[in-house]
């Protein structure tokens, strides 16, 4: 399957995740950040070839995104604001080597060059973009 092929696929079902997670969350008497919302719908945008993650919805109303990958790797990205997403990245050098821990505050592009260096700097985390090789 082609990378745009995929892309309508992870919107798709985006979109069913968000609408649940809003039910869930005006079930349980808090609402959804709409700011964090468009943050990630741009974050999305910028970044159509993403691997599909688990999105959750936090009880101060924000969109986490969190992917894992081999060797403990974790990354979860807080949606704040369009200007702003909260992170933390877990990476391991190699099964035996301690896990190292990122986190912080940073814009769209800033989180995708800490996505990078993780990557580029022999850490053995799964890429997040489907159609990128290693």
């Amino acid at each position: 399957m082609s990378q745009v092929q995929r892309s309508p696929d992870t919107v798709s079902c985006y979109e069913d995740r968000i609408n649940v997670l809003k039910e869930q969350a005006e079930v349980e008497g808090y609402s959804l950040n709409e700011a964090s919302e468009t943050a990630f719908w741009n974050f999305l945008k910028k970044n159509p070839f993403m691997r599909r993650g688990r999105l959750v919805l936090l009880e101060n109303g924000n969109l986490r995104a969190v992917w894992s990958g081999e060797n403990d790797a974790h990354i979860g990205l807080q949606f704040l604001n369009d200007r702003l997403i909260q992170y933390v990245i877990f990476a391991r050098r190699g099964p035996d080597a301690p896990v190292s821990r990122v986190t912080g505050r940073d814009t769209m592009d800033g989180i995708m060059r800490q996505i990078d260096a993780f990557e580029s700097a022999s850490f053995d985390f799964a890429s997040l973009r489907s159609g990128r090789t290693g």
